[in-house]
């Protein structure tokens, strides 16, 4: 059984930390001050679609019913 990634998890992986890298590890210790995080990355991050689960339109029919 293989459990290591796939190509395509590799390459988003590798996009999600360069992006913290370049645009939020610069801010974190001002953004840890102030309690707050800047909105324009909250956005980029959406932009990204990391705020929200992805999931096949076709997924409820899939769903066992409890």
């Amino acid at each position: 059984m293989e459990f290591g990634f796939t190509e395509e998890q590799l390459m988003f992986r590798d996009s999600v930390y360069k992006y913290a890298k370049k645009e939020i590890a610069p801010l974190a210790e001002e953004a840890d001050l102030k309690s707050e995080f800047s909105m324009e990355v909250w956005r980029k991050l959406g932009d990204m679609g990391l705020l929200a689960c992805r999931f096949r339109k076709n997924w409820a029919d899939q769903a066992p019913m409890s």
